[in-house]
Formats: C-alpha cells, sequence, structure tokens
C-alpha cells in the first residue's frame, strides 16, 4: 500500500492580456496579478498472484489545478500488471484514465 501527495505552487505573476493595438500579438499589463497552483493526491496498492509470477497494481486519485481563481479537478485511475515468463518479465500499464477537469 501507498500514498503520495503533490503540491506545485508557481506563486504570484503579473497578469498580461493581448493588447489590441499590436493585434493581440503583443501583451500589456494589467497591473493585476495572477496565481496558479496544481495539487494531486493518490492511494495504492499491489498484490502477486501465481506464485509470485504476476503482479497486479492499481492507484486512484484527485488532481486539481487552480489558475487565475479558476479552480478545476478531476479523479484519475492508474492499472498496471507485470508477468514473469522464462526468465523475462513483461509488462503494460494504462495512467491517468478519467474524467475531463470540472469546475470546483
Amino acid at each position: 500500500l501507498g500514498a503520495g501527495l503533490l503540491f506545485l505552487d508557481a506563486g504570484d505573476v503579473t497578469e498580461i492580456v493581448p493588447d489590441p493595438a499590436f493585434g493581440g500579438q503583443r501583451g500589456m499589463e494589467t497591473g493585476q496579478t495572477v496565481s496558479a497552483s496544481e495539487n494531486s493526491a493518490r492511494l495504492a496498492g499491489a498484490l502477486t498472484l501465481m506464485d509470485d509470477r504476476l503482479r497486479l497494481g492499481t492507484a486512484v486519485g484527485i488532481v486539481s489545478s487552480d489558475l487565475a481563481g479558476i479552480g478545476r479537478s478531476a479523479p484519475f485511475l492508474d492499472l498496471g500488471a507485470q508477468y514473469l515468463v522464462s526468465g523475462v518479465t513483461l509488462g503494460a500499464a494504462v495512467q491517468h484514465l478519467g474524467g475531463a477537469m470540472a469546475s470546483d
């Protein structure tokens, strides 16, 4: 069993919007600041079967993102398997299964 947390804070940055005087190809400062952050939490587990030849693992969690005060989050699922055959370990994984980020 395992658990994990991830926190990323980009801090405050100056807000810049497209400048219509330059066709939106350049930016101009608004005088405001915005912030950005990413967070993730997960729980994971694994087990062995068939005399330790087959290993299965899964992790479930949630990821959230906040940019300029607009927050979104989504659950996710990771699955993995390994199989030992004739001294060679074959493995496969599917990661980040989940829906679209939705408003908090």
